[in-house]
């Protein structure tokens, strides 16, 4: 289970010293409950929704258990979307 959640998508390029900001946005996701994104969506909202296309799974705090991503996260926030466990 450590090794779903420790996840890094090697967002900081040294050479140019500069960072990748979707990869950095699946590097959150990834380490961090679903539920805490709300302002990271808001303050990067194209960078996150290509993150969230991009990512293959996340952890729900509220549901104790690796999901799907939603389709539209401001959607799933306002409950108008339902999270898919993954089996």
């Amino acid at each position: 289970m450590e090794l779903l959640h420790k996840r890094d998508f090697n967002y900081y390029d040294h050479e140019t010293k500069t960072v990748d900001m979707v990869r950095y946005i699946k590097t959150i996701m990834a380490c961090n409950p679903l539920e805490t994104f709300y302002y990271l969506c808001l303050d990067n909202p194209s960078e996150f929704r290509q993150a969230l296309s991009e990512i293959e799974y996340l952890y729900s705090k509220e549901l104790y258990c690796f999901v799907y991503p939603p389709k539209d996260y401001i959607k799933y926030k306002q409950g108008k979307e339902i999270l898919k466990k993954i089996v």
